[in-house]
């Protein structure tokens, strides 16, 4: 009888215990509160124990020993196939993250750091990790990922509608169009705190990086090469078959000018926002280390992280930029070509103006140069509407040293500069050659001319194109234009003295 007496008086305070934890147990309404609870009450209960093993001597690691081993296979044993199921990606998520929290918790109650690494390394821990489908999970994930870009690429660049559009985060809302849209927000959300978990960290920064050159690629394959003069194209009819290969991706029809600069405008948006937003977000998740057992991996610095972060990151961030520019080529060219058509039709016809005529000298620039630079005006006008020529564009060209815009204007100007000094060129070696057929001929007087003190036939068509240039030159000054081989331009023509007006 004085045995099951004390065996009643000492089941009394363990059964009281129980029913204490039950009680606060009944008190948590969610997972992560339950487990906590259930850790602190252990802690509780095990607290003289706990703080023996702190001694240095003692080298017992009771929180692995005991605790972890038997709490952490309980879990893995009892939890049930479907607390491990990684078929909905995020209820698997968050049940990932507070199994993460109870083990780092367990961590924590290590006295000294070599028991903690101890328990990092040790099997109780290996074999609950393994019992999460991290693999499975991640497939999952990187299917939703894509989905979005996949279904854009399929085509040439289509718009945003504006229901979708406004429904947008703000900083997606930039975007023109679908395919950036999916772009940007797959990466994005590959370092979300509810998809990222640190044992995947390599896993979603290959994502990363494979959507960001999926879209790059598709901009520049659909763009092709940019459009050559006949020698360039010669010698890229003789380049290797990697060229056939990527222009049988080459869209058809080709885009319109508003096309490629609504591309242009979100390959630049998409380029800044992952040099300023997404790899500063990634460094601080990588560097946090929350969400996963990578919290009790090896401690890396912040400054090591960035370092491998922006290196591993630069790769696509040039093949961006690439992008964007083989888009600005492709503007600029179609751009140029129609700003170019009234110099190649209306130059050569000065000639015929004066060349034995009795026409007067000129006094003033012929009509076509107003016309020269139209397309540009539109386009830039365009450009303005479009939201390249805004805020946004100046800092974007505060940062290449640019006037915000400038791009087209110096890109358009130096190919139109460039045709017109061609141009130029050619007439002035037709009068120079006419004049010294002349003089062979032993005229009586200068070639052309009709009495003393006239300007030659030759001299007006000098002082017409004289004056062209420098028309020319006056409407790129007024649109901001100071492209290379401007100045050859207008030293190109010597005129009589006295002649110009």
């Amino acid at each position: 009888s004085s045995s099951s007496s004390s065996s009643s008086s000492s089941s009394s305070p363990l059964e009281a215990r129980i029913s204490r934890l039950r009680s606060e147990a009944a008190e948590a309404k969610t997972l992560p509160s339950l487990l906590t609870v259930t850790l602190r009450a252990v802690a509780k209960q095990c607290d003289v124990v706990l703080r023996a093993s702190a001694f240095p001597l003692t080298g017992f690691n009771f929180p692995l020993r005991s605790i972890a081993h038997e709490i952490l296979p309980a879990l893995a044993d009892r939890g049930g196939a479907e607390f491990f199921a990684p078929y909905v990606p995020d209820a698997f998520a968050r049940r990932y993250a507070v199994a993460q929290l109870l083990v780092a918790q367990i961590q924590r109650l290590a006295p000294d750091r070599q028991r903690a690494d101890e328990y990092r390394g040790s099997r109780t821990v290996d074999r609950f990790h393994g019992r999460w489908s991290l693999a499975v999970y991640f497939q999952l994930r990187y299917q939703q990922l894509r989905k979005p870009l996949e279904d854009s690429v399929k085509a040439p660049p289509t718009l945003l509608r504006k229901k979708k559009q406004q429904q947008q985060e703000e900083d997606t809302s930039l975007f023109l169009l679908t395919a950036t849209q999916g772009t940007w927000a797959g990466v994005r959300r590959c370092w979300e705190p509810r998809v990222w978990l640190g044992r995947l960290t390599h896993r979603f920064f290959k994502a990363t990086v494979q959507l960001l050159r999926r879209y790059a690629s598709w901009a520049a394959d659909g763009l092709g090469q940019p459009e050559l003069d006949s020698k360039a194209a010669a010698a890229a009819a003789s380049s290797s078959s990697s060229s056939s290969s990527s222009s049988a991706r080459k869209w058809s029809p080709a885009l319109k000018v508003v096309d490629l600069l609504r591309l242009e405008i979100d390959i630049g948006r998409l380029g800044n926002l992952v040099s300023k937003e997404l790899i500063p977000l990634m460094i601080r998740t990588v560097s946090s280390r929350t969400g996963g057992p990578a919290a009790a991996e090896a401690e890396v610095e912040g400054e090591e992280v960035k370092k491998l972060v922006e290196a591993g990151m630069r790769g696509v961030v040039e093949e961006l930029r690439a992008a964007r520019q083989r888009c600005r080529d492709c503007v600029a060219i179609r751009v140029a070509r129609d700003c170019i058509a009234p110099i190649a039709s209306d130059v050569p016809r000065i000639k015929a103006l004066y060349s034995m005529t009795g026409k007067a000298a000129p006094r003033e620039p012929s009509a076509y140069v107003g016309a020269v630079l139209d397309p540009l005006r539109r386009n830039m006008a365009l450009c303005g509407k479009l939201g390249l020529i805004g805020k946004e564009a100046e800092e974007d060209a505060k940062a290449e040293n640019k006037t915000a815009g400038g791009w087209l204007v110096q890109s358009v100007g130096k190919r139109v500069v460039e045709r017109y000094l061609t141009a130029a060129k050619d007439l002035l070696q037709v009068v120079s050659k006419t004049e010294e057929l002349l003089t062979r001929l032993n005229k009586k007087k200068k070639a052309g001319s009709k009495a003393t003190g006239e300007l030659s036939d030759a001299d007006k068509i000098r002082l017409q194109l004289y004056l062209d240039i420098r028309r020319f030159g006056e409407h790129l000054a007024d649109i901001g234009a100071q492209p290379e081989g401007l100045q050859e331009l207008k030293d190109l023509v010597k005129v009589p003295e006295g002649a110009a007006p």
